[in-house]
C-alpha cells in the first residue's frame, strides 16, 4: 500500500478520527490550520513503515 508524505489527523464534531492524506507539507498545514491547530500532522518514515507527528495541536481536542 502505498502512502502519501503527510496526513492530518483530527477528530470531526461526533469524536470520530480521521485521516486525511496530502503530498505536500504545505496541503497538510493548509487544513491543520482550517481546523484552528486542533489535529496534528504527521510524517510517513519510510524506514519505520508507518506516521510520525511532525506537528502537534496546539489545544487538547
Amino acid at each position: 500500500m502505498e502512502h502519501k508524505q503527510y496526513r492530518v489527523k483530527f477528530q470531526d464534531d461526533g469524536g470520530k478520527v480521521i485521516f486525511r492524506e496530502f503530498d505536500t507539507m504545505e496541503q497538510a498545514q493548509d487544513l491543520y490550520n482550517s481546523l484552528d491547530e486542533k489535529a496534528e500532522i504527521q510524517k510517513f518514515n519510510e524506514d519505520l513503515g508507518h506516521y510520525e507527528i511532525v506537528v502537534y495541536p496546539t489545544f487538547e481536542y
